[in-house]
């Protein structure tokens, strides 16, 4: 089962199949302000390729469910009818311009939300070494607030 893989200013602008493709894509993503970016894991398919390999444990992608639900859960995958790089572009740009924060660590984890980040275990670490920087409200003072 081949994987295509994209790679940008290639000749080769999609997967072989528009409508029956399972592709794994490496996001580069950072501000406009510094150079150099973290990467995100994206996997993107169409149903079609979904169905014919939702039990292939060998993905690696997702979380494989077994009992009482038989599936795969699946963070950074994303289901297409017809491969179009521009539209999974747009969508990309789309969640990231959501995604803006203070700082690129809270921009980063927002965008992990999304797709897998190479840095969200670091971050969480950081976030617990600084409990008085990271500290959330709890339920009671969040509903004060909202008072």
């Amino acid at each position: 089962m081949p994987l295509w893989e994209h790679h940008p200013g290639s000749p080769n602008s999609g997967p072989p199949d528009a409508s029956h493709f399972g592709v794994r894509i490496l996001l580069l993503i950072g501000t406009e302000s510094e150079t150099g970016s973290d990467s995100f894991d994206c996997f993107v398919c169409s149903p079609s390729w979904l169905a014919e390999h939702l039990h292939d444990r060998s993905l690696g992608f997702g979380l494989n469910l077994t009992e009482p639900v038989d599936g795969t859960l699946g963070l950074g995958l994303v289901i297409m009818s017809e491969w179009s790089l521009a539209e999974l572009r747009a969508s990309i740009e789309s969640i990231c311009d959501m995604c803006t924060a203070a700082d690129w660590g809270t921009a980063a984890s927002r965008v992990g939300r999304y797709f897998p980040w190479e840095y969200s275990y670091a971050y969480d670490v950081y976030v617990d070494k600084h409990p008085e920087r990271f500290r959330f409200p709890s339920h009671s003072e969040r509903l004060a607030e909202d008072r």
